[in-house]
């Protein structure tokens, strides 16, 4: 019966108390924590309140737990030493050959790269019929660096974990990337041998690493003037502006010798339809995107813009797109401001925001789920021509 885990989501029954099925798998589940544990009298508590965050005895957890239940999507039980579903079975005998305890934050790692590479099925080390090709070896590889532990005793933090927040850092302080290199260099002195083998030597390596999650960017040339997008594969090899005639790149200095033309302008675009896809490819999303349909049943208040005017109005004027649920909603939002407030030097910045209306608010109005699409960024606001700027986004969405 505690193979089955589906007793998680029958916590009470009709009349409000919590089932006998309920309460036998807490104490199961008690049993099976304290199994990993090695002199400890504490379990971190998976109740949806403490989320594993807390530190509690069996008889708090356990009362915690018939309170408020699991939290969500608690069925491999990860952060108390699970390793997959079937681990459980052998708690009280001999140990899997794939052991090793994961804390909650190792845990998003491992969701996170699951999601990012689509795979559709929980990762085992069950030996493969044939060898794998480019792009499932770099999703192992990846699902590798996110469960091998580094530092004192081995479980102090992951390959992929740590190599995150390394660049993190170099992001959030500004560092350089001879900067980032001495302080990485200066870190893997401090872990041993065989650790040091483990993670990236370089910022390249790095990067290469990380960027197999995808969410990248593209670099798109665009006229000094703003009035030209060199961003197909007949404009990139201009070498003059169509419009104005302004040069596409740089004047040559003859006394050196460069390996590429420079352009003079430069436009970073940060692709939509990736992100979107990862909003359906994450367990933790894909439920939400159809929540605007529940909104449209409460018809006493408006507290999402699908209960508004113009959403049904949207639907009654297109009703096959309205058919679907899962079609996205995107609203887009820019505007311009100063960086330097009221500096003589005048500087223009115009991010464009998307937000996906899919969404409940809790979510829809969340940094994470507001994407960037462009930083429009110039001495001078850029007028009419941001209609020009904007058509790698414009056709993207045509493309959609």
């Amino acid at each position: 019966m505690m193979d089955d885990r589906g007793w998680i989501d029958r916590r009470v029954d009709d009349s409000g108390f919590v089932t006998d099925e309920f309460k036998e798998g807490v104490q199961f589940f008690v049993r099976f924590a304290f199994s990993r544990l090695k002199a400890k009298s504490e379990i971190k508590c998976p109740c949806l309140k403490c989320k594993c965050r807390k530190w509690e005895n069996p008889k708090v957890a356990s009362v915690h737990l018939c309170k408020h239940g699991f939290m969500n999507n608690y069925y491999t039980w990860y952060v108390h030493g699970e390793t997959s579903s079937n681990t459980v079975r052998n708690f009280e005998g001999e140990s899997s050959d794939m052991e090793f305890v994961r804390n909650e934050v190792d845990a998003l790692y491992h969701e996170m790269v699951v999601d990012a590479m689509g795979a559709q099925s929980e990762y085992n080390d069950r030996p493969m019929a044939e060898e794998p090709n480019s792009k499932a070896r770099e999703f192992y590889n990846l699902l590798h660096a996110a469960e091998v532990h580094i530092g004192v005793g081995g479980q102090d933090v992951t390959v992929l974990s740590w190599m995150a927040e390394m660049l993190n850092m170099k992001t959030l302080y500004n560092m350089s990337a001879a900067n980032w290199q001495m302080a990485l260099s200066l870190s893997r002195k401090l872990l041993s041998p065989e650790d040091q083998e483990k993670v990236p030597k370089d910022f390249y390596s790095a990067k290469k690493m990380i960027n197999v999650l995808g969410l990248g960017y593209k670099k798109i040339d665009i006229c000094v003037n703003d009035c030209f997008l060199y961003y197909d594969e007949q404009s990139k090899n201009l070498t003059a502006c169509p419009v104005c005639g302004e040069s596409h790149y740089e004047p040559r200095n003859m006394s050196t010798i460069r390996q590429k033309d420079v352009p003079r302008k430069s436009l970073w675009y940060l692709p939509i339809t990736p992100r979107l896809r990862r909003l359906y490819m994450s367990r933790k999303t894909a439920e939400h995107m159809t929540w605007h349909l529940k909104c449209r049943e409460d018809a006493d208040e408006v507290i999402h813009p699908a209960g508004s005017e113009a959403w049904k109005h949207f639907d009654e004027t297109h009703p096959t797109f309205a058919d679907e649920p899962r079609n996205v909603r995107l609203d887009l939002c820019t505007d311009g401001f100063n960086l330097f407030g009221c500096s003589a030097t005048p500087y223009s910045c115009w991010p464009v925001f998307l937000t996906v209306y899919n969404l409940p608010p809790k979510l829809c109005m969340k940094s994470e789920h507001i994407f960037l699409a462009m930083i429009i960024a110039r001495p001078k606001s850029p007028g009419k021509n941001i209609d020009v700027m904007l058509r790698s986004l414009i056709d993207e969405f045509k493309e959609l």
